[in-house]
């Protein structure tokens, strides 16, 4: 009876698990934020609640490795010197977060080179995933993205570079499943047309390859936003379920119904997206994040407030600035943000001009009118080579676009360019010309965002 029993108990459990398969191995878990600057606050602070909530859900710190500029604790700009936090009234995110990875150290060769395990990062004694065919690897990155492309501090990350990266540890078995959370503008670019289905990859975005993303809950006291909106929601469905139980498609189902929203008459949206393998989806949540069900690190019964403001990534310092004017009666320093929100315009302007005056000048080389070529957004093509030169030419030569986000936001015109342009013989031409126009106009790294 006993043997009978234990057997039915067995049999419970496995069957309970996706295939018939318990999980073999060790869970690796990658955190990576990519930003920079006070007004960035929410992405860094997203990233250690990502922390806090895998490591109370039994994931170790041996088997956690987390790359962040570190620059909110200590900023002259905390009103809680040492304290980050993740939502209005919230606890401590930041403590206890480790420092892998920090200032000049987080780029994007180090994070392709950390979820891959490579040897020669490891021999300069850092830490990088170590994972055979039977370990799984979680990973979540957060930042600023343009299409088919996310920023790191210094550096920017190409869709293909990273996926060919993923396709290269699926060969060389460097992992059972992999699943990759991604919060950024445009972030569905980043696998579309180039996440294949068959590398056990599977893929969350935050929005479509040509959606803005969305920061949530401004707070009035470190005028600042403080968290990510797909972050902010996904960290929420695991901390209010029990990960045996809960799967990843229940949880992208979760983050799909909270997540998405239109406003502004359909001006803006943003709606997640799934890509890859999405058998990988019927997986348990603990297969990934860990499999111990505590109590939730966030205090409030909802994921935000029902109040809560949103803005998009993009327009963060904008806002910010916006904010900060009207939150003030002092006309000293009034005049100071008045001041900075001048200088936040007219460098978009500055932006917009020059890249106008490029298109107009090279828009005879490609099917598209130069309002075409600025205004749409094409879908990015899986050959990015063309694209490539574009962009980091526009990088070296015209605006450096780890310090001008809104230059970042510009560079899918380099991709409608390549999509509309009649012969491929132009395409060195026209690069060329961007090169020279942004050196011959003195085009300067115009700073739009940068503390």
């Amino acid at each position: 009876m006993k043997l009978v029993l234990i057997f039915s108990l067995v049999v419970l459990v496995v069957s309970a698990m996706p295939n018939g398969q318990a999980p073999e191995g060790q869970t690796w878990v990658v955190l990576c934020s990519g930003g920079i600057g006070w007004g960035n606050y929410a992405i860094s602070s997203n990233v250690y609640h990502a922390y806090q909530t895998v490591k109370k859900q039994g994931i170790p710190d041996k088997n956690i490795i987390v790359m962040h500029y570190d620059d909110l604790a200590n900023s002259k700009s905390n009103p809680t010197p040492g304290v980050v936090v993740n939502e209005l009234n919230g606890t401590d995110v930041y403590k206890g977060v480790p420092k892998d990875y920090v200032g000049a150290d987080v780029i994007p060769q180090n994070f392709l080179d950390v979820i891959s395990g490579e040897a020669a990062l490891e021999a300069k004694g850092k830490r990088v995933v170590k994972s055979g065919p039977k370990d799984n690897i979680f990973v979540y990155f957060m930042d600023h993205g343009s299409q088919g492309s996310v920023l790191f501090p210094k550096g920017y990350l190409y869709a293909d570079d990273l996926n060919n990266r993923l396709k290269k540890m699926n060969q060389e078995q460097k992992f059972a499943k992999l699943v990759f959370y991604l919060e950024a503008c445009d972030s569905g670019s980043m696998f579309e047309k180039h996440l294949p289905t068959d590398i056990n990859v599977y893929a969350i975005t935050s929005s479509r390859y040509n959606e803005l993303s969305w920061m949530c809950t401004h707070d009035t006291y470190r005028k600042t936003y403080l968290g990510g909106w797909f972050g902010v929601n996904w960290l929420f469905d695991s901390e209010h379920n029990d990960p045996q139980v809960e799967i990843l498609d229940k949880q992208y189902n979760y983050i799909v119904e909270h997540n998405n929203f239109t406003m502004d008459n359909a001006t803006h949206s943003q709606n997640a997206q799934h890509y890859g393998d999405l058998k990988i989806a019927q997986q348990h949540i603990s297969d990934f994040l860990g499999a111990k069900k505590v109590p939730p690190t966030g205090a409030n019964s909802v994921a935000v407030p029902a109040n809560a403001e949103f803005v998009n990534f993009r327009d963060i310092p904008i806002k910010l600035a916006e904010k900060n004017i009207q939150s003030t009666n002092d006309i000293y320093e009034k005049q100071i943000y008045v001041d900075e929100l001048s200088r936040l315009l007219k460098g978009r302007q500055y932006v917009d001009k020059h890249l106008r005056a490029f298109v107009d000048s090279v828009h005879h080389m490609t099917r598209l009118d130069t309002n075409a070529l600025l205004n749409s957004k094409l879908e990015l093509s899986e050959d990015m080579t063309c694209y490539k030169k574009f962009v980091d030419t526009f990088h070296d030569k015209c605006f450096n676009m780890n310090k001008n986000t809104y230059a970042f936001s510009k560079i899918h015109v380099f991709n409608n360019i390549c999509n509309q342009m009649i012969n491929d013989n132009h395409v060195d031409v026209a690069v060329a010309f961007l090169g020279q126009y942004c050196t011959q106009n003195s085009v300067s790294g115009y700073m739009t965002n940068i503390e």
